[in-house]
């Protein structure tokens, strides 16, 4: 009988302990929220150097990195929530979409610029002289 009771006991422990993991990676998961994107020109090719900004629903910059050779930025450490993902690179278009971020999750946006000049079809506005 003891026995039995010593093990009720040692099974009460660890299930303590095993709540208290659980809880302990879910708040480790909410922490670990990513944003892992790509910002590229209007036919997909990459955008080095464009500043990209995460600005939170209060307007407040939550964060902000610049895209790398690839185009590649990263945003880590982001709290739950819905953001703006602002990117911009002198001789294009200033680009905002939405972006939310679940814990424990990465987002991937890809941000697609539109270079400076252009219009809504994509194609430069070019005006031919005279004749």
């Amino acid at each position: 009988m003891a026995r039995m009771n010593g093990a009720r006991r040692l099974l009460g422990m660890l299930l303590v302990l095993a709540a208290g993991l659980v809880g302990s990676v879910g708040t480790l998961a909410a922490q670990d929220a990513r944003v892992l994107g790509r910002v590229t020109d209007g036919v997909g090719n990459p955008v080095a150097q464009a500043t990209v900004t995460l600005v939170g629903e209060d307007g407040a910059a939550a964060q902000a990195t610049t895209s790398g050779p690839s185009g590649g930025f990263q945003f880590q450490g982001v709290a739950p929530g819905t953001y703006t993902l602002r990117a911009v690179r002198d001789g294009f278009e200033v680009r905002e979409q939405r972006v939310t971020v679940h814990a424990g999750r990465v987002a991937t946006p890809l941000v697609r610029l539109n270079t400076a000049g252009r219009t809504q079809r994509g194609v430069v506005a070019v005006r031919m002289p005279a004749r």
